[in-house]
């Protein structure tokens, strides 16, 4: 009895961990679109110390990440009555094991963060912690790459709520591609709808990308701006009173 309550105990903390990374998620999230819309009033170092608490974020859901993996490790072993037999003891088995995985830890791996890559992007900024970029020909290119990279394949319009496939990369409209998958059989594999992919995709490939909404939301602010700017069309006529 004692080891059942024990591994609920351990179940316990680790859904609190898991709604403490969902709570950093959201907050990372806000503060995109907070960034989105403030963008052209950034100063350098707002910029610098915004990229710098993405990346403690980075690190803080990798350690929670780390944190959720023991504890899932130590629940099987408590079930299994091989809790006692672990060197050091449960804590000192722990602290043993989080030590290790953070041992492992590299910076590529923190860079590749989605919510830290996405802060960077937003900013102009490289992964080496780079001045903002300049060049308007960025803007540019992002702006093709909305026009035919963020199209979904499915419903042939621009994406509003985009899933990526963790396999291929390729995005979609999440009720379109969900739509599809709920109608395919199980034992038939799916098969990327984007022309020349041959990768197979499945509902647990796809994850949620918010990142490129933003892009796509801040290269139409872009447009209209500039449209703004332009004003009306000069159609090559002269006014005479």
């Amino acid at each position: 009895m004692s080891g059942q309550r024990d591994a609920a105990s351990i179940s316990m903390v680790h859904r609190d961990i898991q709604k403490l990374v969902e709570t950093i998620k959201t907050v990372t999230n806000v503060t995109l679109d907070c960034v989105s819309e403030n963008l052209e009033t950034l100063t350098d170092p707002q910029r610098k110390e915004l990229i710098g608490a993405a990346t403690d974020y980075a690190e803080m859901k990798r350690e929670l990440d780390d944190n959720m993996h023991v504890l899932k490790d130590i629940e099987n072993k408590v079930k299994t009555q091989q809790a006692g037999a672990l060197p050091g003891g449960v804590i000192g088995y722990a602290k043993t094991r989080l030590q290790n995985r953070k041992d492992q830890w590299t910076e590529e791996q923190i860079e590749e963060d989605a919510d830290l890559k996405a802060m960077r992007e937003e900013l102009g900024e490289e992964a080496t912690g780079g001045a903002a970029a300049d060049d308007s020909d960025d803007d540019d290119v992002v702006t093709m790459q909305v026009e035919e990279s963020f199209v979904c394949p499915i419903t042939t319009k621009t994406l509003e709520d985009p899933v990526r496939s963790t396999k291929c990369k390729h995005y979609y409209e999440k009720n379109a591609i969900f739509a599809i998958l709920k109608k395919h059989h199980a034992g038939n594999p799916f098969t990327c709808p984007n022309i020349g992919c041959n990768q197979t995709i499945s509902k647990g490939d796809l994850k949620d990308a918010m990142d490129i909404t933003r892009k796509i939301a801040r290269v139409a602010k872009k447009k209209r701006l500039e449209a703004t700017q332009a004003g009306p069309a000069d159609d090559g006529f002269t006014q005479i009173d």
